[in-house]
């Protein structure tokens, strides 16, 4: 469900990256920016299910 619901966030992201392909610079930090930003965001949701 989880790793699902990751991949289907990370096809989201490569259709939009796809779609504004014309500003490639911003989007490609952009893009990168969020990704790493959620990924953060993951991590610690379940490091505190793992912690508590």
């Amino acid at each position: 469900m989880f790793l699902l619901m990751l991949f289907l966030l990370m096809l989201f992201f490569f259709f939009l990256f796809i779609l504004f392909n014309f500003n490639f610079d911003f989007f490609f930090f952009f893009f990168f920016y969020i990704l790493v930003l959620f990924d953060l965001y993951l991590l610690m949701i379940l490091l505190s299910y793992v912690l508590l």
